[in-house]
C-alpha cells in the first residue's frame, strides 16, 4: 500500500479557477513546480522494444545496449514489476517509461483501484499509449488484490531446453588433458524446470521453482594431490527457489528466495538500477541455452515497515537475513595454499578436477561456500522527493562446506567474493528534488580486513517535459570489494567487481522535441585507478518516427581505451562474456580469464528500420558495422605488413506477426563477421563469424494456458589466416590451410515452455 503522502485526488488535479483567481492560480501552479511528485526514470540507450529474452540477447549482442543495461533488463524478466503493488522507483527502471507517466500510472491506481491488465491501464491512463504498452509487456505482471480477484489464483510454469552442438574430436587424447563435459561423454539430456506460484486472498505469495539437468553432483577435495574428484550425475529434480510472502497495509514479510536493493545499491543489491527499494520475487525460469540460470540472489527472510509515520515525516524500516550455499566456476577457483589472498592482486592455480578419471574443465563445483547475512535499512522520508537512508549489514563465508577441504585458506575464490571470514558494508544514501532538478547519491563503506574503503555515486538530474539530463559522478577505491554491489560503473572488471578501482563521470542525454523523434547521448571518462588510464565511451542514438507504422534509427558508438596512450599493447581490465561469445563458439574454445581490450580505438555506426502495425505484426531490419584498433596486420601492395583497423560488420532481421489473437509468429536471422579480412593471426583465437536464425511460436488457448516453441539453427563459418602474424609477412605454404569438419559444423536449440494458470 502507498504511503500517506503518495495517496492524491484526480479532482483535486482539476480544479477550475474562475478568471477573478488566475494570479492565485499561476502562484499555485509555480510552487507545484517547487515540489513536484516526479520519478527518477531511467532512460536506456536506445529504445528498448523486445517481446523475448532472445530479442533482448540480440540488442546485447550487437552493442545498441551495455552490460549493465543488460543485466538490469534481465532481471526485470526474471522479477517483473507487479504494477498491482510498483512504486514510482519500481516504474523508473522499465523501457519507455517517462517520469509523468510512472506518477500518472501510481495515482490512477491509488484513485480508482488496481489494473485489471496493460490494455485497461492504457484505457484508464491517459499519458499510456500501446507503444507504452509493447515495451512494458514483457516486464511487468498485473497482479489483483484482495476484492478484485478468486481467492486463489496462481499458475505453473514448465521449461525444456537443449542446446544441439557438435562435439570436438581431441587428437592425441590423454587423462591430464583438459575436457569438456561433452567431450566426457555427458551433457546428453535437455534441461527440465519446473515452477509454481500463487496468490491467497490478494496479500499471500507462495512459488516454488525446481530444476532438473545434467552437471556435477559431487565433489571431493584430496589435500595431499590438491585435486578434486567428482561425479557427473544425470538429471535429477530438485528446488533452486522458493518463497512466501505475506503483504499487508503495515507492511510485509518475504521468507525463503528474494532480491533486494536500496538507493544506488553500492551497499546491497542483487538486482541493479537505482532508487529502488526493499525485497522483489523472481517469478520466472531464467536460463542461457542450455541451462537453467542459478538464482543469484539471497535466501532467509526480509521484513518491510513502511508506513510508520511522525507529523509529516514518514519511516521505512527493514531488516534483512541470508545463509545460502553458493557454487562456483572452476575457473574462478583457486589454491590459497594457507594464505590469505586478495583476488584483486593475486593469480594462483587452479585446481585439478577429476571425473571418471580424466581431467574435466568447464564444469561449475557444487556447494563450494557458504555465506551468510545480517543487516538492515532505514529510511526517513519527508516528502516523496527528499529522503535518507541508511544500510547495514555483516556477513560471514565458509568455504569449508566441500568435503575434504577442513581449512577456511585452503580454496580461493577468485571472482567476486573477499578472502576474509568476516565482512561488512554500511552507508548513506539520500535525494532531493526542488523543481525540474533531482539529486541524489550514495556513499558507502566496505568493512574487510584492517583497510575500510569506500565507494560513492551522485547523481545530478534535470527533466524538463522534452527530454531527461543526467551527470553521475563516481568514486571505488582499489580495495571497494562489496559482493553486493551493483552501482553504476565502466564495464572492465577487477576480481569480477565491476564497482572496484574506479573513478568515473557520465554524461547522458535525451531529447524528445515531439512524440516523432528521441535522441540520446551517452558520454562516460572512466579511470582506472591501480593502471592510470583513462576510457572514454560515447555512445549515441536518434530515432524517428515520421509515420505510425515506421520507425528510423541511427546509432553509433566510439571508444578509446587509454586516452594517453602508453603503448598499444598495453592491456588490463576486460572480461570475456561466456554468453556473449557462446553465440557463435562453445566454451571450450574460449578462455574466461583474457582481456578482451587493448589500448586503441573502437568505432561502431548502423542503422535499423522498423515496420509496425499494431494488429499485424512488425519487421525490424538492422546493420552495423565497427573498426576496431586490435592490432590487426594485413598485407599491402608492396609484399609487407602494415597495422590496419579490424574490420566486422553484422546484419539481423527481426519479425514478429500475429496470426490470430491468440497465436504469433517470430522470428529472425543474422550474420556476423567480425573480421571481414580473416583471422588476426594464426595465433589468434578465431572470433564470431557466421549465422543464426531462429522460429518461434507463442499460442494461448482461453486465456488459461500459454506455450511457447523454439527452434534455432546457426552455421560457422571459419576465416582464414592472415597472411600476417604479428606484422612478420608468412609465407604461401603456411598461410594455407584445410577447415575440419568441426568448423564447419552447424549448431542449434530447441526450447518449450508452458504457463498453465489456475
Amino acid at each position: 500500500m502507498p504511503p500517506p503522502s503518495m495517496q492524491r485526488t484526480r479532482a483535486a488535479c482539476s480544479a477550475y479557477y474562475p478568471p477573478a483567481r488566475l494570479k492565485v492560480a499561476l502562484l499555485a501552479l509555480a510552487l507545484s513546480l517547487l515540489w513536484s511528485d516526479r520519478a527518477v526514470c531511467r532512460d536506456y540507450s536506445v529504445e528498448v522494444e523486445v517481446t523475448s529474452e532472445e530479442e533482448l540477447r540480440q540488442l546485447y549482442y550487437d552493442g545498441l545496449i551495455d552490460d549493465e543495461e543488460f543485466q538490469l533488463l534481465l532481471r526485470l524478466l526474471e522479477s517483473p514489476v507487479d504494477l498491482n503493488r510498483a512504486e514510482r522507483a519500481d516504474l523508473s527502471q522499465l523501457p519507455g517509461v517517462t517520469p509523468t507517466l510512472a506518477e500518472a500510472l501510481v495515482e490512477e491506481r491509488v484513485v480508482n483501484g488496481p489494473y485489471f491488465s496493460l490494455a485497461d491501464a492504457v484505457a484508464r491512463v491517459a499519458e499510456m499509449t500501446w507503444r507504452n504498452a509493447a515495451q512494458m509487456d514483457v516486464f511487468v505482471v498485473t497482479r489483483h488484490v484482495k476484492g478484485r480477484a478468486r481467492p486463489i489464483k496462481g499458475h505453473v510454469d514448465f521449461l525444456i531446453a537443449k542446446e544441439l552442438d557438435a562435439v570436438r574430436e581431441i587428437e592425441d587424447d590423454y587423462p591430464a588433458r583438459s575436457h569438456s563435459p561433452a567431450q566426457l561423454g555427458y551433457d546428453k539430456w535437455p534441461a527440465l524446470a519446473l515452477g509454481v506460484g500463487a496468490t491467497v486472498l490478494g496479500w499471500l505469495d507462495i512459488g516454488l521453482a525446481g530444476t532438473a539437468q545434467e552437471g556435477l553432483k559431487s565433489a571431493i577435495y584430496e589435500p595431499a594431490s590438491r585435486d578434486i574428484f567428482a561425479s557427473y550425475g544425470s538429471p535429477v529434480f530438485r528446488p533452486y527457489m522458493g518463497y512466501l510472502r505475506i503483504v499487508r497495509p503495515v507492511g510485509q514479510v518475504v521468507v525463503g528466495s528474494y532480491h533486494l536493493h536500496y538507493g544506488h545499491g553500492l551497499v546491497m543489491s542483487t538486482l541493479g538500477g537505482h532508487e529502488r527499494h526493499g525485497a522483489y520475487l523472481r517469478r520466472t525460469l531464467g536460463r542461457t541455452e542450455d541451462r537453467i540460470r542459478e538464482f543469484d540472489g539471497l535466501f532467509g527472510a526480509v521484513g518491510r515497515l513502511p508506513t510508520l509515520r511522525l507529523g509529516r515525516v514518514e519511516f521505512d524500516l527493514s531488516t534483512f537475513a541470508s545463509l545460502r550455499n553458493y557454487d562456483q566456476y572452476i575457473s574462478y577457483v583457486g589454491l590459497a595454499g594457507g594464505e590469505r589472498l586478495d583476488p584483486g592482486t593475486t593469480e594462483v592455480d587452479t585446481p585439478r578436477v577429476w571425473v571418471d578419471g580424466q581431467k574435466a574443465s568447464y564444469v561449475t563445483l557444487p556447494s563450494v561456500f557458504r555465506a551468510g547475512m545480517l543487516g538492515g535499512n532505514a529510511t526517513l522520508r519527508v516528502n516523496r522527493r527528499t529522503h535518507i537512508g541508511f544500510t547495514g549489514w555483516a556477513g560471514f563465508m565458509d568455504r569449508t562446506l566441500m568435503e575434504g577441504v577442513t581449512d577456511q585458506t585452503t580454496l580461493f575464490i577468485r571472482q567476486r567474493w573477499p578472502s576474509s571470514d568476516a565482512f561488512g558494508a554500511l552507508g548513506l544514501n539520500g535525494g532531493l528534488g526542488i523543481g525540474l532538478f533531482d539529486l541524489s547519491g550514495e556513499w558507502a563503506l566496505w568493512l574487510e580486513g584492517e583497510q575500510p574503503a569506500q565507494g560513492l555515486l551522485f547523481m545530478g538530474e534535470l527533466e524538463p517535459a522534452w527530454g531527461q539530463f543526467v551527470l553521475t559522478l563516481r568514486h571505488y577505491d582499489v580495495g571497494f570489494a562489496n559482493p553486493m554491489s551493483r552501482g553504476q560503473s565502466a564495464p572492465d572488471r577487477s576480481a569480477g567487481h565491476s564497482d572496484r578501482n574506479e573513478q568515473g563521470l557520465r554524461f547522458s542525454t535525451t531529447i524528445r522535441p515531439n512524440k516523432f523523434i528521441r535522441a540520446t547521448t551517452r558520454l562516460d571518462l572512466a579511470r582506472n585507478i591501480e593502471a592510470d588510464v583513462t576510457d572514454l565511451d560515447l555512445r549515441a542514438s536518434v530515432v524517428g518516427r515520421p509515420l505510425d507504422w515506421l520507425q528510423l534509427r541511427v546509432f553509433t558508438r566510439y571508444a578509446n581505451q587509454n586516452l594517453a596512450v602508453s603503448g598499444r599493447e598495453h592491456t588490463y581490465g576486460g572480461t570475456l562474456d561466456a554468453e556473449l561469445f557462446g553465440l557463435f563458439g562453445q566454451l571450450e574454445d574460449e578462455s574466461l580469464e583474457i582481456s578482451v581490450d587493448r589500448a586503441g580505438e573502437r568505432v561502431t555506426l548502423g542503422g535499423s528500420v522498423r515496420f509496425q502495425e499494431k494488429k499485424v505484426g512488425s519487421i525490424t531490419l538492422r546493420y552495423k558495422r565497427d573498426w576496431v584498433d586490435s592490432g590487426k596486420t594485413v598485407e599491402v601492395p608492396g609484399g609487407y605488413c602494415e597495422t590496419r583497423m579490424q574490420q566486422g560488420h553484422s546484419a539481423r532481421m527481426l519479425g514478429r506477426l500475429r496470426i490470430h489473437r491468440s497465436s504469433t509468429l517470430s522470428g529472425g536471422f543474422g550474420y556476423v563477421d567480425d573480421d571481414v579480412q580473416g583471422d588476426r593471426g594464426l595465433s589468434a583465437v578465431p572470433g564470431p563469424h557466421g549465422f543464426v536464425g531462429y522460429l518461434q511460436l507463442e499460442q494461448k488457448i482461453l486465456d488459461r494456458v500459454k506455450f511457447v516453441v523454439r527452434g534455432k539453427v546457426g552455421r560457422r563459418l571459419p576465416d582464414a589466416p592472415s597472411a600476417c602474424d604479428e606484422g612478420d609477412l608468412l609465407p604461401a605454404s603456411v598461410v594455407t590451410y584445410q577447415p575440419d569438419d568441426y568448423e564447419l559444423r552447424h549448431f542449434g536449440s530447441l526450447l518449450f515452455t508452458t504457463r498453465v494458470k489456475f
